[in-house]
């Protein structure tokens, strides 16, 4: 019978099988009961990472006993539910841009095979095993290019994809009536989006961001809100200025700076405040001369 032992290093949990030798990283369900385990390397374990040859391992257990084994290119990313699906990401061979996203069930039967022209990322399971989700990092493909991909477990169908404007999250958590799934971050902060992509929280995201973002997201936002209001009293404009001058004392490039103030003083200006406008039109431009803003200012300023 194996010795079947798991170890914390860290905040990682790996599991170590004397009788066949197996050492690598793994992730137990919610309820204690099943544990994903995986080893991104040859059978040898001489060579991980990225190759081109010999495929890793992964090993489902179910309390101390190994009930399942498989072999895959590159697993990485493990996780599985309280009844014994699990999904793994594969990093696949070469030095492409690619990887395969996989969830099995307790048998080892494949319930979802889906290949991108992208990086995997990260992934998400739900504690039933009836979804799971799968993030790809950036690619010169768009159509793969930091989507967030939704799959339902049971039809055995992609029920949704889509770009996630708060990026890559911690943890993914799903709503299957409501057909919703939260995005955790590290800040245990967290955003919902429905299956089709819509951000539910939107408005609660952009509010976060606005107090704590960095200058670059500060000033994304206000860019949202002002192409969305119309009129010319000054009151109206109150928090996108306010806004954008808290992203120009985040620290922000040059360029970006610019732009700010390109903002700033075009606002000004709609609202009839000339003099603000021409200060922030001529920063602008000291910033950045092609800023696109010289015809307004020459008229503003009358040169």
């Amino acid at each position: 019978m194996s010795n079947v032992q798991i170890k914390s290093i860290g905040d990682i949990l790996f599991l170590e099988v004397d009788q066949p030798h197996f050492f690598g990283p793994c992730s137990r369900s919610p309820n204690g009961r099943f544990t994903i385990a995986w080893s991104d390397a040859d059978p040898s374990g001489r060579v991980g990472g990225s190759r081109k040859e010999g495929l890793g391992t992964y090993l489902l257990l179910n309390g101390s006993n190994i009930v399942l084994t498989g072999k895959m290119e590159r697993p990485n990313d493990g996780k599985v539910s309280d009844t014994g699906i699990f999904i793994l990401n594969d990093w696949m061979f070469g030095d492409e841009l690619n990887g395969t996203f996989y969830a099995f069930s307790p048998s080892g039967h494949v319930l979802i095979k889906e290949t991108f022209r992208a990086n995997l990322y990260d992934n998400g399971l739900s504690t039933d095993g009836r979804l799971a989700a799968c993030g790809t990092a950036g690619s010169e493909y768009k159509d793969d290019s930091n989507v967030l991909c939704i799959f339902d477990l049971e039809s055995k169908n992609m029920v949704g994809k889509f770009v996630p404007i708060t990026g890559h999250a911690k943890e993914y958590k799903f709503d299957g009536p409501d057909r919703t799934v939260s995005l955790v971050y590290k800040d245990n902060t967290s955003y919902r989006y429905s299956f089709n992509g819509t951000f539910l929280d939107i408005a609660q995201w952009q509010k976060d961001r606005a107090l704590n973002g960095s200058g670059y997201e500060i000033l994304y936002i206000a860019e949202i809100l002002l192409d969305n209001l119309h009129g010319s009293e000054l009151a109206l404009y109150s928090e996108v200025i306010d806004m954008l001058y808290r992203a120009l004392d985040k620290g922000v490039s040059e360029n970006t700076q610019a732009l700010i103030h390109r903002l700033l003083g075009e606002t000004y200006n709609r609202c009839g405040e000339t003099t603000k406008a021409i200060d922030h039109l001529g920063n602008a431009l000291r910033l950045n001369s092609k800023i696109g803003v010289k015809k307004l200012y020459q008229s503003l300023t009358g040169t």
